[in-house]
């Protein structure tokens, strides 16, 4: 899972999801913002983004759903995002296309 820096709360909930779920472990990096828009550029460019992550709406995002490399969350993830008290419609994630 990747974020801002600022949000580092997210690390009190994935500590707990991970107790939770010992088979599916997240590992969360979190970002200064520049460096953060330009780490999920290259990521998304060389198929490599994260699961998760968390974005602006629009703008990059738009593009990367429109490129197929984002799409819809897994029921597990929406139950993280439920962890996360992450409230309503749940965000684009990269997609593994192989």
């Amino acid at each position: 899972m990747w974020a801002l820096d600022d949000q580092a709360i997210l690390a009190k909930s994935v500590d707990a999801y991970n107790k939770d779920h010992p088979d599916s472990k997240i590992t969360l990096r979190l970002f200064a913002n520049d460096d953060y828009k330009q780490k999920l550029r290259v990521a998304f460019g060389a198929d490599q983004a994260p699961d998760i992550f968390f974005s602006w709406g629009g703008g990059a995002l738009d593009d990367y759903v429109k490129a197929g490399k984002a799409d819809a969350l897994t029921d597990a993830q929406v139950d993280l995002l439920r962890l996360l008290r992450l409230h309503g419609r749940p965000q684009p994630r990269p997609g593994r296309h192989r």
